[in-house]
This record gives C-alpha cells, sequence and structure tokens, in this order.
C-alpha cells in the first residue's frame, strides 16, 4: 500500500521566506521603516523614560548614560537601566538586544552632540524614523537633543509631568507633547569631505593652519565634485576651489583666513569651539571605519619628515 507524505509546512514556510527576501533584495523592495527613541539617562521617574516609548511601540531604544569617568550616580544610574530594560521588554516586547546602552558626558553638551549625531547618521542609513526624548537627563541633553533634531531632521519629544505634584508623575491624559521641526542647515558631504580632511591634516602635521598647495593636494586625491565648472584645464581651479569650498565653510565659521604681510594666506579652525563644531558635522556625516580611512589617506600623502 503507498503510504502519502506527510506535508511538510515548516519547511515550506522557510523555503518560501527565503525566496521573498532574495527577490526583495533584487526588487530593492524597501524594509518596513523602524521608530527608533533616544533617551538620555538621569535619575527621574521611571515612567518618564519607559512610557513614551511604550505608548509609540518603539521598535528600537537607546539610552544614553553617564560615562563612568563622571557618573557620581553611577549605581543608581545602573539599577535604572535595569528597570527600564525589565519594564521595555515585559510591556513594549521588544528583544534586549535592541535596547543599547550608549555612554556620554551629559554634562558637556558637544560630547552629547556628537553622540546623537552618530546615532541619528546610522538609524537614517537605515531610512528609520528618531524620535529623541528632550525631558530626561538634565539640561545640557535637553538642548543638545533639540539641537540635533534641527540640524539632523530628528523629531523631538516631551514627557509632560503633572502640574504641582511634588512626586513629578507623568501626566497619562497628555503623555506626549511634539514640536515643530525647525531646521538649521548643515554642510553638504562634499564640504564635510573637504572639512573632514583638513581635521585628519591637522592631527597628521601637529598643525593648526593649512596653505594653498597643502589643499590643492588634498583636493586632488579626494576628487571633489565642483558645483560649477573649472575654468581651466588644471584638475583643481584655484578659483573655483575657493568658490565652491572655502568661501562656504567661512561663511559658516567653520574656518577662517589669515594673511601675512607678503601675501601669503592661510586656513584654520577659528577657535576650538568652531572645531568641535566642526567634530560633530564629521561624527554626522562619516562613520568611524570611514574617519579612519582619512587619517591614513592624509598620513600617506603627507608622511612625517624624518
Amino acid at each position: 500500500m503507498r503510504v502519502k507524505k506527510l506535508f511538510n509546512y515548516q519547511s515550506f514556510i522557510v523555503v518560501n521566506f527565503q525566496k521573498y527576501l532574495s527577490y526583495r533584495d533584487e526588487k530593492k523592495i524597501p524594509k518596513k521603516q523602524k521608530r527608533i527613541h533616544i533617551v538620555p539617562i538621569g535619575l527621574e521617574k521611571i515612567e518618564r523614560f519607559t512610557d513614551p516609548s511604550i505608548k509609540e511601540k518603539a521598535d528600537r531604544i537607546y539610552l544614553i548614560k553617564m560615562t563612568p569617568k563622571n557618573a557620581e550616580n553611577s549605581n543608581k544610574e545602573d539599577k535604572i537601566i535595569v528597570e527600564i530594560k525589565n519594564k521595555l521588554i515585559k510591556n513594549l516586547l521588544i528583544k534586549e538586544k535592541e535596547i543599547i546602552v550608549e555612554e556620554s558626558d551629559l554634562y558637556d553638551y558637544m560630547d552629547l552632540m556628537k553622540t546623537f549625531a552618530r546615532i541619528i547618521r546610522i538609524e537614517q542609513k537605515n531610512n528609520n524614523e528618531i524620535w529623541i526624548n528632550v525631558s530626561t537627563g538634565g539640561k545640557f541633553s535637553a538642548i543638545a537633543a533639540m539641537t540635533s533634531c534641527m540640524m539632523f531632521e530628528a523629531e523631538p519629544f516631551y514627557c509632560k509631568t503633572l502640574y504641582g505634584d511634588e512626586e513629578r508623575n507623568i501626566d497619562k491624559d497628555q503623555l506626549l507633547t511634539e514640536f515643530p521641526q525647525l531646521k538649521i542647515s548643515i554642510p553638504n558631504i562634499e564640504l564635510n569631505r573637504l572639512l573632514l580632511s583638513i581635521s585628519s591634516y591637522f592631527k597628521v602635521t601637529n598643525r593648526n593652519f593649512i596653505r594653498k598647495a597643502k589643499l590643492l593636494k588634498i583636493l586632488n586625491e579626494l576628487e571633489l565634485k565642483f558645483e560649477k565648472p573649472k575654468t581651466s584645464k588644471q584638475l583643481w581651479d584655484w578659483d573655483n576651489l575657493v568658490t565652491d569650498f572655502l568661501d562656504p565653510l567661512i561663511e559658516k565659521n567653520l574656518l577662517e583666513m589669515h594673511e601675512t604681510i607678503k601675501g601669503r594666506k592661510s586656513w584654520e579652525f577659528p577657535d576650538n569651539l568652531w572645531k568641535d563644531v566642526s567634530e560633530i558635522y564629521i561624527a554626522y556625516s562619516f562613520s568611524m571605519d570611514e574617519i579612519n580611512e582619512n587619517l591614513k589617506v592624509m598620513r600617506r600623502i603627507f608622511p612625517k619628515k624624518e
């Protein structure tokens, strides 16, 4: 007697799902957009960290904790993070790997900006939607978060507490306050590539200024795209270099030009504050691998003299 072979549903599902993934990659079907929440950790009540993410069904959550060297309340903060993770996993049904703990100096505006910029860059590459909780972590993180949202097109939100409540309980009826998305323009990718290379040049040569010949050498290596046609047959035209790259960076206060009595020009960062601003743009525009690779290129074209 011939016995019919039982249909293996599990194998059928696995094989067809693999076919779908292959088809999706081939046809470039967009993946589902994820909702990302960035939450600086302070000493607020735990509901202020968790409830907005639970209500909005966040797919991935970054918890920004204080760097250990500056953490006066590190033990208390670690306990808060454990509580947050447990509550999110239980109520949001989110996997623990989707709750990512990052470190930053919560009393250093520039360090916070770099941290936000790096996270936003990673998630925007995957076409995800980024929201930052501006009601937690303290005043510095709130200011840095709002600025990051305006610069890098993320969304800020505020978790309200009940007015006059000494316990600082959250307002369940009006849990979230959203803000209009105001924008601050940032340099385009080509300007940031030059900015990265100038910054790498300063590190490699241990100088704080760069001259025309060195700039032309960098441009020849990077092959940056000019906005206007070149006015000569030279590989890099100096007039276009000034118009398309140096002038815009000077207008944005990211570089300043100095000229000697003999007319010799050099360019440098205006001060340490604007140097930090440049590093924020670099953190948003490039991965650490790209930054390290650029540093290698600068070491190759500007070797140390024996």
